[in-house]
């Protein structure tokens, strides 16, 4: 008999983890979005509800600037009585600096005290800790003679205040985190962030190219992605063998062929919940393998069309899942959350379900047998095997005002590296670079997704990692209106295009 409880620990686990990352990405585009914090609003007159929460940011930014000056006084007392030369050493192929290639890593060249400062979300209480502490513990190691000040934040909302007030005063650190993709994008337009291209040709082997694109802009790299979620099909294996299938749809005419039958035995072939996002992920996970990742990396920088005829496409297969009933009731009144859903997997009420690698664990101890795959190219065109849709798990970025950015480059490009390591081991993330140690094999649903992102030729970004507060609210109310046959792909795809110009 299956541990439910055990199964369900595990489920409200993952349910918290995404929790806080979507929290993150909310709180930062609330911050870029409120007055002199970027980009401004659409013009109309402010609720009370904004007002006030607008006036709560500014009492948090208040007191993340009386901080940051307190930080930034000690910094730079510290400095003066540890004045230092940027290292530059030698970078190996596997990431080690030495003064000299046949030795180990021996700290700065000079052979001085170095200060590094880092910023973070890795809180005491935050899944990802143990994984920034084992890999600081081992720069330190490397670098023996550099001082690494780190300062992890409780939450996303007094990191994001944070930053963005040591942004705006010129005290930011060296070494920061962003947790999302859509501060990246801020943070590189207002020229804030240093551009890593001199330093990553030293560790070409160890990030693919592809994965370079998600942190590169007009072909210039400004980010170290050492941790990302990929979106995948989950297929429970028992309940196709129930209905007379015993191998996992290998195109996309054999998945809905898989489709008819369960239905005509009565089985939903779907589990989507009606939450925004999964209805949303649902739809880019079409139309990344109808129109191809590069178009959807083009429409989420207003360089490509939603009218495009293969997202078009997309979006009336999207029609007819629901149409067909492959979701199930599409009722407005029927209300699926996602963890029942994850749930309803496991026990055999739907044979597939389209989510993120972070419910592999919960599926691997669960006593079901659910294998996870790529979804299936629509149209080899446009499309092809894979070309993945990512969530990003976090980057590191480095200061352009920095004083030692050279180094700090160097530093965090390394530091990611080990980041990327120790969130795989740890179950926390799929890595970013390529996998060249030893793994537990405890998981082997993550291991699977993990090769396919070793594997990956592109990736495109999920919709809540690029849009803004507003376009997002605006998109998934747009997509829900597909989902409940009130508008068709023609309206949809007009309507987003009119929402990008705006």
């Amino acid at each position: 008999m299956r541990d439910h409880d055990e199964v369900f620990r595990r489920v409200m686990k993952a349910k918290e983890q995404y929790e806080q990352q979507k929290k993150e990405k909310s709180m930062y585009r609330v911050l870029k979005n409120a007055p002199g914090g970027g980009a401004s609003g659409d013009g109309r007159n402010p609720s009370k509800a904004f007002v006030w929460a607008m006036r709560v940011v500014a009492a948090l930014v208040c007191v993340a600037i009386i901080g940051g000056i307190v930080f930034a006084v000690q910094f730079k007392a510290k400095e003066k009585d540890k004045k230092s030369k940027s290292a530059q050493g030698n970078v190996t192929p596997t990431g080690q600096v030495t003064n000299d290639p046949t030795e180990g890593p021996t700290g700065t060249p000079s052979g001085e005290s170095t200060v590094l400062t880092m910023w973070c979300l890795a809180s005491e209480e935050s899944y990802d800790r143990a994984a920034y502490e084992q890999a600081i513990a081992e720069m330190q190691e490397r670098y023996p003679t550099v001082e690494f000040q780190w300062r992890s934040f409780n939450g996303p909302d007094e990191y994001y205040t944070a930053l963005k007030s040591a942004v705006q005063t010129g005290e930011a650190p060296d070494i920061f985190c962003t947790g999302q993709k859509y501060v990246l994008d801020d943070l590189v337009s207002l020229g804030q962030t240093y551009c890593l291209d001199s330093v990553q040709a030293n560790f070409s082997d160890g990030l693919s190219g592809a994965m370079r694109e998600t942190v590169s802009y007009d072909g210039h790299m400004y980010g170290i992605p050492y941790s990302v979620n990929a979106i995948v099909l989950y297929v429970n294996m028992d309940v196709l063998r129930s209905a007379g299938i015993n191998t996992v749809p290998s195109t996309y005419d054999e998945l809905i062929a898989c489709c008819e039958t369960l239905r005509q035995r009565g089985v939903v072939p779907f589990g989507c919940a009606t939450e925004d996002w999964c209805l949303s992920e649902f739809l880019e996970q079409l139309i990344i393998k109808e129109a191809g990742a590069s178009t959807l990396e083009a429409i989420w920088r207003n360089d490509a069309s939603w009218q495009n005829r293969s997202v078009i496409e997309a979006v009336d297969l999207f029609e007819e899942y629901v149409r067909n009933g492959y979701f199930g009731s599409a009722d407005a009144e029927s209300v699926r959350e996602n963890s029942d859903v994850l749930a309803g997997l496991i026990n055999g009420q739907y044979a597939f379900y389209v989510n993120g690698s972070w419910n592999s664990e919960n599926f691997a101890h669960c006593g079901s047998d659910i294998v996870a795959v790529e979804f299936p190219v629509i149209n080899s065109a446009n499309a092809g095997n894979y070309q993945l849709l990512i969530n990003w798990g976090g980057a590191l970025s480095v200061y352009n005002n920095s004083e030692q950015k050279e180094f700090a480059a160097q530093y965090a490009m390394q530091l990611g590296q080990l980041l990327s390591k120790h969130m795989y081991l740890g179950g926390w993330g799929l890595p970013t670079w390529q996998i060249n140690y030893v793994t537990n094999g405890e998981n082997p649903l993550f291991q699977q997704i993990a090769g396919m992102v070793q594997q990956a030729g592109a990736f495109a970004f999920t919709s809540d990692c690029v849009m803004n507060t507003n376009t997002i609210y605006e998109y998934s109310q747009l997509v829900r209106r597909v989902y409940n046959r009130e508008i068709n792909s023609a309206a949809f795809t007009a309507a987003m295009d009119a929402l990008n110009t705006r």
